[in-house]
């Protein structure tokens, strides 16, 4: 077996967990795009005040995420398969957050 085949799923993983934390130190501390939902119907008319290149940059890191660790959950070990799972979870949630909230 090639031994490149054999570690393909610890490098994505590794990739996918530091990737995440990175995502998650950026929207803690960088990114207040989040705090904007669930729009209030109120201001609705007054919705301008997100920052759509901060927003995009958020959902580009946390899609890729989701890309790097989808074949690990399609191809992988069993244990591989739920890391990637429970990794993709929160990445998943911020792009979906991150798409409602720009439009």
């Amino acid at each position: 077996m090639n031994p490149k085949a054999v570690r393909f799923p610890e490098i994505r993983l590794a990739v996918g967990a530091g990737l995440s934390f990175i995502l998650l130190l950026r929207v803690l501390f960088f990114d207040d795009s989040w705090r904007d939902f669930p729009p209030s119907p109120i201001a609705s008319c007054h919705r301008h005040t997100i920052n759509p290149a901060g927003a995009l940059v958020t959902a580009a890191l946390s899609l890729f995420i989701v890309i790097n660790l989808s074949p690990v959950a399609y191809r992988g070990a069993l244990r591989d398969r739920w890391l990637a799972a429970g990794l993709a979870v929160f990445p998943f949630r911020v792009f979906l957050l991150t798409a409602l909230g720009l439009l």
